[in-house]
């Protein structure tokens, strides 16, 4: 990678630098560690496939029978289902792979047809991919991430030359170096929009952001044109504005149609602190950090650059800016946004971010020894890039330290099923492990990482009350209609029988210890509990009875990980091979 621009790069060093810049950027954001919700989306995925209709009811619980679902990542769970189906673990985990690709590739070309030389190109994608790297997981988020980069290269397309015309006392009459005369023409493209924000809307209820940023960039976009071309605007404008109502009335081609929008503003209006990515951004923490970099690259350039700056775009990646310190999970939207519109600035402040940098790597005609040197490191980062990639495609992690795998093998092991409380992050797995109608063990969940898709707020109330006790108004918020606080209502809500539980969740484990007259502890390792309801495991007269001596209690470490699904292992009969469980004889 050199400092020059691109028209004067050689061909191969030109693909040697994209495919190390791609590869990198890949590499950054496809962890291949399973998230909480990974075992629930592909399950509801294949439930659908199954039946062949979609599902108006919850599904897997027993505290919300029959209580309304709102499935708004609908089309993502057809895809995670159908690709694990069809092409396993690693099907899912390229299929990650390429979409990052495709993402990064989208963002590479604009910063080279802007031209911006590789190394700077480089340095802008690595940082966007860092900042979305602790989002990239396998979930529905990664659709929304693709609609967004691909409704914001539809955006460049269409609005193409209408740089600068509310920016630095920009007139009609100045023209910019490389920037055509913006065409209306382009913006037939823009009927490409609603197509888009359908297909999101199936996928991931991030459509809302993109929604509401294409009314904001059409907006800006509207007051550019009025300030260009007075009155003779008005038919432009009044374009944009029918092409914005078409764009946002493709979300409404979805199976709830008008409903989804009004379950969505009831959700979005009620606070989820419970909800670690709907919390402001801990700007000391390594996310928050990671923001403040690109924060502060954002605005160097844009203070610096000698060009004019882009009024439409800065007042977008304000919003996304803002919004991002507000709700953690804005983060990705705001680096796409970057890595699409600095790359201009970027290339204006380069002179003065090359003599910063020094002339070793500047002069017109590099040494032979130099092109020995730059060949020789391109060859060396693609070599790591390619091993680090081949790595992340291998398997899905599940790691123990986060994830219950002990605990879930010693549930199946002893035939532990019915009613069970699990811990909210460890729902989904659960259903996974125990849920499907053929599982052995079987149990239920009271509540799963669905949230208010699928669980009226009483109910969340109470799991919460259970797991994070009496907070205050940054760490809970309970309905006006739901009872008072009482930890120990989920406890006897419909005769749960197990209760999964978190051991660094202080709240529900001092429950459970001062609950003891009623329930036994089973299991302890060193991040879950197992509880059973005494009347069941601790009678001796019960055929579910569990002896003192088949209880494992400890402090055991979780390390190393299991691959993905983690589903327990089945004991096996040695005489007859066929599966077994550790079922005890009452007495």
């Amino acid at each position: 990678m050199n400092l020059k621009p691109a028209g004067k790069s050689k061909p191969q060093a030109h693909l040697l630098a994209t495919a190390i810049i791609l590869l990198w950027s890949a590499y950054l954001v496809c962890v291949n560690v399973s998230c909480a919700d990974l075992w629930g989306h592909v399950q509801y995925g294949r439930d659908v496939l199954a039946d062949g209709h979609l599902h108006h009811q919850t599904t897997y619980s027993f505290t919300a029978d029959g209580h309304r679902w709102i499935n708004h990542e609908l089309l993502s769970e057809l895809l995670l289902a159908a690709t694990v189906d069809n092409f396993g673990n690693q099907g899912l985990m390229i299929g990650k792979f390429l979409i990052s690709l495709i993402v990064f590739g989208a963002l590479y070309r604009c910063a080279r047809a802007k031209q911006l030389s590789s190394i700077y190109t480089a340095g802008l994608l690595w940082l966007a991919a860092w900042n979305l790297s602790y989002f990239w997981s396998f979930r529905p988020q990664v659709l929304s991430f693709f609609f967004f980069t691909l409704l914001l290269w539809i955006l460049e397309f269409a609005f193409q030359g209408w740089h600068g015309y509310l920016s630095d006392g920009a007139s009609s009459s100045q023209q910019y170096e490389d920037e055509p005369e913006f065409s209306t023409k382009r913006l037939h493209i823009l009927w490409l929009v609603p197509v888009v924000l359908c297909l999101w809307t199936n996928s991931h209820g991030g459509f809302v952001a993109g929604s509401a940023v294409y009314l904001a960039y059409l907006g800006c976009r509207g007051l550019e044109a009025l300030h260009h071309k007075r009155s003779k605007a008005i038919g432009l404008i009044v374009r944009m504005a029918v092409m914005g109502l078409i764009g946002v009335a493709g979300t409404l081609l979805n199976p709830y149609g008008i409903e989804l929008h009004q379950w969505l503003v009831a959700s979005l209006g009620v606070p989820r602190p419970e909800i670690i990515e709907w919390h402001p951004t801990e700007l000391f923490s390594l996310v928050g950090m990671r923001y403040l970099l690109l924060m502060a690259l954002a605005a160097i350039v844009l203070t610096k650059s000698k060009r004019p700056r882009d009024f439409t775009q800065i007042i977008i990646m304000a919003l996304l800016c803002w919004q991002s310190y507000k709700h953690v999970r804005h983060i990705p939207f705001f680096a796409i946004a970057c890595a699409f519109w600095l790359p201009t600035p970027i290339r204006s402040c380069s002179q003065q971010l090359n003599a910063w940098i020094g002339d070793w790597w500047a002069e017109e005609q590099p040494t032979q020894e130099k092109n020995v040197i730059a060949y020789s490191v391109q060859l060396a980062m693609l070599a790591c890039a390619l091993i680090g990639c081949g790595s992340r495609l291998s398997e899905i992690h599940v790691v123990k330290s986060w994830f219950p795998v002990s605990a879930f093998q010693y549930m199946s092991d002893h035939d532990l099923s019915g009613r069970a409380v699990f811990d909210f992050d460890w729902a989904q797995y659960a259903i996974g492990c125990f849920g499907t109608p053929s599982a052995q063990p079987h149990c239920e969940v009271a509540i799963d990482g669905r949230f208010r898709t699928c669980y009226s707020q009483e109910v969340i109330d109470m799991h919460f009350d259970f797991v994070l006790g009496d907070g205050g108004p940054d760490r809970r918020f309970r309905g006006n209609d739901s009872p008072p606080f009482d930890p120990t209502r989920v406890l006897s809500y419909k005769n749960p029988e197990l209760v999964v539980n978190r051991r660094n969740a202080d709240a529900s484990v001092k429950t459970m210890e001062a609950c003891q007259d009623k329930w036994a502890l089973l299991y302890q390792d060193e991040i879950a509990q197992v509880w059973g309801i005494r009347d069941k495991y601790d009678n001796p007269n019960s055929p579910h009875f569990i002896p003192t001596s088949d209880r494992n209690i400890s402090d055991a470490p979780q390390i190393g990980s299991k691959p993905w699904p983690a589903l327990p292992d089945r004991l096996t009969d040695p005489n007859t091979q066929e599966p077994t469980r550790l079922v005890h004889q009452p007495g």
